[in-house]
């Protein structure tokens, strides 16, 4: 920890531990506790599958049989889709799936930078400690798009989250995500969404102490609140 008020966690390899984290502890909340009153927690009536995927060799290409552009997360979900379908994989069952599914590519984004300002477009400038930020990159390089920014807004309203958005300048090069090839490889709606850090990929790259359970908070909110939300986008 460090900082004036040791607001800030410094560490190697934060990219991609930290939503990896965070999505994995959000899953964990989302189904642990069904006996609760309130509506917005899962239930035995839930009609959607929580699935949280971690891939390894993003940082080169994600070509390999770990990473995201091998097809172990699609037949994954085939599988899934053939075990509650009586061990019948039936195409147009799992084409259904993908289209009504909605997939949260969460990686670390870039933090606002003090001394590089100018690199950023006007309010596109996330912070620490703030909550977790939409990716969006005019050439492509991450699968967001207005309609998946709009839904994942409305989650983050649900669960009482603050909802960042960084939009690349369109004369730079953004790093690549695996939201795009995941996205295309399903025809899934999908976003690229994550926590901010500052120096990212060495061996003190900075978020801040508040990050990893906003990640959370958003993350579980998604699981929570998909159905509602998603029932007002149809």
């Amino acid at each position: 920890l460090g900082g004036l008020d040791k607001e800030f966690i410094f560490a190697p390899r934060i990219d991609d531990k930290l939503c990896s984290y965070a999505a994995i502890e959000a899953l964990i909340a989302s189904t642990s506790d069904t006996s609760t009153q309130d509506e917005s927690q899962p239930t035995d009536d839930d009609s959607i599958i929580r699935t949280v995927g971690c891939f390894d060799d993003e940082e080169i290409g994600s070509l390999l049989r770990q990473g995201a552009n091998s097809n172990f997360l699609p037949s994954t979900i085939e599988r899934v889709v053939a075990a509650l379908a009586g061990g019948q994989c039936i195409p147009d069952l799992v084409s259904q799936t993908f289209a009504n599914g909605f997939m949260i590519s969460a990686d670390v984004s870039h933090a606002v930078n003090p001394n590089y300002l100018f690199v950023y477009l006007e309010n596109h400038a996330p912070q620490l400690n703030v909550g977790v930020a939409v990716q969006a990159d005019p050439n492509g390089h991450t699968t967001t798009n207005s309609v998946s920014t709009a839904f994942l807004q409305r989650v983050a309203e649900k669960c009482d989250s603050t909802l960042q958005v960084f939009q690349i300048r369109n004369d730079s090069r953004s790093g690549g995500t695996v939201g795009p090839m995941l996205s295309s490889a399903m025809g899934m709606r999908a976003i690229d969404a994550g926590l901010p850090q500052l120096s990212m990929h060495s061996i003190r790259a900075t978020v801040g102490n508040l990050d990893p359970g906003l990640g959370v908070k958003l993350f579980k909110g998604f699981f929570d609140h998909f159905e509602e939300v998603d029932a007002e986008f149809v």
